[in-house]
């Protein structure tokens, strides 16, 4: 049904039927059509907090009540579970995607956080599938954002990657580390790279968040992310999103994936980078630096020294001169020149194909 839905609200008027149909606005309904009331907002976000919170609990240390309570999450353990949750997502982020009424409302629903709620339930033992749809949810919620409400989705989503959340139940006890939130970020990092559909929906997350954003064209000097973002942990900016996406998703992620799947990671990683490197706002930077009679040359030197310091613009380079993200990238971009040919303007392999070319 949600599958239905979703192939019918194509666009902004049929994405406020379907939201209006899911809100129950439309009460004059005969007793005979008259629907269950289990496919409506209200029972979706009722689903999606009660497994979100299931998922997290622990069990009791009693040896009895842990055997009492062994079999509680077994609901997850069952095809049907994720399967629906998947499909109320998946709804959740076509909406979201066709409608900014829709995304708004969801975003500032006073009863239900969708971003908290989504992050608890990719805390625990969930399929990949589902976690990865909890990140497409995210990203969707994200379409033509606002600074603030980017803002906002990073510094939940770097809490949460920095909080030991992300499901590592497999991994046993944290070590003593100097670090600990440095170490949870990169155990997160690693349990999000064990499957494919995981790390491309993540990596399309993050590339939801470092786009320009439509009230952002003013401020020359403007960063996708708060200034502070990580600062209680580590150095502040997004180096470590930077790391994960070409250090672990294109460097070695890519390789070990079918021709299909390595074509769709690429191309969202190699889109990552052409984001940085476009966004770098390179001539303002050489022009601030040069200027021998600014307005406020405390102000100036501050803002150019920080944008400098934290857009990601630098650590993409860096990365580009690694001898791994090198031959991926020539590798991109030597495709068999028939294929290219027979191949549509917007497949897949040609996408890729001009990504890696814009790269160089």
């Amino acid at each position: 049904f949600c599958e239905v839905l979703c192939s019918i609200s194509e666009g902004e008027e049929n994405a406020a039927a379907a939201h209006k149909f899911l809100s129950e606005e439309d009460r004059i309904i005969s007793a005979k059509f008259k629907r269950s009331t289990s496919m409506n907002w209200s029972q979706m976000f009722a689903e999606l907090q009660l497994y979100a919170t299931r998922v997290v609990e622990k069990p009791s240390t009693s040896q009895g009540v842990l055997r009492a309570r062994k079999t509680e999450p077994i609901e997850m353990s069952e095809p049907e579970s994720p399967v629906m949750l998947t499909c109320y997502l998946r709804l959740m982020g076509h909406l979201c995607k066709q409608s900014g009424t829709i995304r708004d409302w969801m975003l500032h629903h006073t009863s239900f956080s969708v971003v908290n709620t989504l992050l608890s339930l990719c805390s625990g033992p969930i399929p990949a599938h589902l976690r990865a749809t909890a990140f497409e949810t995210l990203a969707a919620l994200m379409t033509d954002r606002t600074s603030a409400n980017g803002n906002e989705m990073w510094l939940s989503i770097d809490q949460w990657i920095s909080g030991g959340s992300v499901g590592v139940s497999g991994l046993g006890k944290a070590p003593i580390v100097s670090n600990p939130l440095v170490w949870h970020e990169q155990q997160a990092f690693q349990k999000i790279s064990e499957s494919f559909n995981q790390t491309n929906a993540f990596v399309g997350l993050i590339n939801s968040l470092v786009s320009p954003t439509f009230d952002s064209s003013s401020d020359h000097l403007w960063l996708p992310f708060p200034e502070s973002l990580g600062a209680s942990y580590r150095m502040p900016g997004i180096e470590p999103y930077v790391d994960f996406v070409l250090g672990q998703a294109l460097s070695r992620g890519v390789p070990d994936l079918n021709e299909h799947q390595a074509l769709l990671l690429s191309f969202n990683c190699l889109k990552f980078v052409v984001t940085c490197l476009r966004s770098f706002n390179e001539h303002l930077v050489v022009v601030l630096n040069e200027s021998t009679v600014p307005s406020d040359p405390t102000a100036k030197t501050s803002s150019s020294a920080t944008y400098k310091r934290l857009h990601p613009f630098a650590r993409v380079i860096e990365w580009l001169f690694n001898e791994d993200i090198i031959k991926i990238i020539f590798a991109t971009a030597d495709q068999d020149g028939t294929k290219v040919a027979r191949a549509s303007s917007d497949s897949m392999l040609v996408l890729t194909l001009l990504q890696s070319i814009e790269v160089m």
